[in-house]
């Protein structure tokens, strides 16, 4: 009746085909959902001993084919809205297996883990920017109880850095193209990368994720030379999620006293992010000095009577007419840098400029510099024989300057 158009479903509602995807994904949220009230709240086999006198409403059997149910949806859903609504009710799945005592459905919520894993290793994801609902699957197996964060997640980010460890990083001098362009390439960098920001974006995992901040930058940073586009993107994701992780949420600091993180705080929790940025902004530096704007100038100038040489997409040469106002020979750095040196320019510069502006002055940098300003303005004073003394002070004499006079300009 639905897909004969019987029903009368359209009109307000929307096009008849969205409203049926909404329906179809809101049941899977509602399902979800009774799932976990049943997986739950009734006492099983495995916790009710035989002399309590209880009789157990659950069996495993049950209780892990729901399970299962759950970890299929959450894995081959591809719509947002309907996997995200799957996430809390197999979180709570995997915190009931986890804490139960018989071991074949406490050891499987390590094995979805593996899984997760293994099947982002072996190219068999789905080819999306941000590797649908594997990243809440993971999250769900780490998150679901405190003994399993404490046992897994080591475990599982050194697994996920050694998968991200290929960033396919292009040669110095070559700029980051994409080799394929067609972005229908499975890569399990990308899927690794997603599953990282996953952990550093939920607010449960806010202490744990603190020791791989440091190397999650290193990556985030280094994956933005990467020939993939697909590789690019998801690092620069990646270091959204690090900066607010580090410098917490904009909306949070604007209604919250929140007066920012210091370098000197940073670079101590952090030590070896300030040698990485170090290195970075120096070859950024030496790739900028790489321009040579005379000889672009001379490719841009008119010649001889106002005619440039131009090369078109398909690499065949030209001639045109120049019609801008500079004379001939004249130095355009705007063009110069737009047509030569934005190849040069290092893709982690900004970046870095980012997170360095990002920072705020230690008190005790302030404190210094204003001490030196003040040693400044007294040796100066000083050496112009004027000391400037206060009247309620004990070494104040009696020649004392008279005040400056505001009403009167000078």
């Amino acid at each position: 009746d639905l897909l004969g158009g019987e029903s009368g479903l359209g009109g307000s509602a929307g096009p008849r085909q969205q409203v049926i995807l909404s329906y179809c994904w809101r049941a899977v949220k509602e399902v979800s959902g009774v799932l976990a009230a049943v997986a739950t709240c009734p006492p099983g086999s495995d916790q009710v001993s035989l002399d309590s006198g209880v009789a157990p409403l659950l069996e495993p059997a049950m209780l892990r084919q729901i399970g299962e149910l759950l970890h299929t949806l959450l894995t081959s859903i591809r719509h947002r809205g309907a996997f995200s609504a799957v996430h809390p009710a197999f979180t709570d799945v995997c915190g009931r297996m986890f804490r139960s005592p018989a071991a074949e459905l406490n050891q499987r919520v390590s094995q979805w883990l593996e899984q997760c894993l293994d099947t982002a290793t072996i190219c068999r994801v789905s080819v999306t920017r941000r590797s649908a609902g594997w990243p809440l699957c993971l999250l769900a197996t780490l998150t679901c109880d405190k003994l399993a964060m404490q046992a897994l997640l080591p475990r599982a980010m050194n697994r996920i850095f050694a998968l991200a460890a290929d960033l396919q990083i292009a040669d110095g001098g070559e700029p980051a193209t994409d080799e394929l362009g067609d972005g229908t390439t499975d890569l399990p960098q990308v899927h690794a990368i997603n599953m990282l920001r996953a952990l550093l974006d939920d607010h449960t995992l806010a202490s744990d994720v603190v020791p791989y901040v440091e190397q999650a930058f290193v990556l985030a940073l280094t994956g933005l030379r990467s020939r993939r586009w697909a590789i690019r993107n998801v690092c620069g994701l990646l270091y959204a999620a690090l900066t607010r992780r580090v410098f917490g949420n904009s909306r949070a600091r604007e209604e919250t006293k929140y007066d920012g993180i210091t370098g000197r705080e940073l670079f101590t929790r952090f030590p070896g992010l300030h040698p990485f940025l170090t290195n970075q902004l120096e070859d950024a530096v030496d790739r900028m000095a790489e321009i040579d704007t005379i000889q672009e100038t001379r490719q841009l100038a008119a010649g001889d009577g106002g005619v440039i040489e131009v090369t078109d997409d398909e690499g065949d040469a030209g001639q045109r007419v120049s019609n801008s106002p500079l004379p001939v020979g004249a130095v355009d750095p705007v063009s110069a840098v737009l047509r030569s040196g934005a190849r040069f320019i290092h893709p982690s510069l900004y970046p870095c400029l980012i997170l360095l502006a990002r920072l705020q002055p230690s008190l005790a940098d302030t404190s210094h510099a204003s001490e030196d300003t003040t040693d400044k303005h007294d040796s100066a004073a000083e050496a112009a024989g004027v000391v400037a003394t206060s009247p309620h002070s004990e070494s104040a004499t009696g020649a004392v300057a008279p005040p400056m006079n505001l009403d009167r300009e000078p």
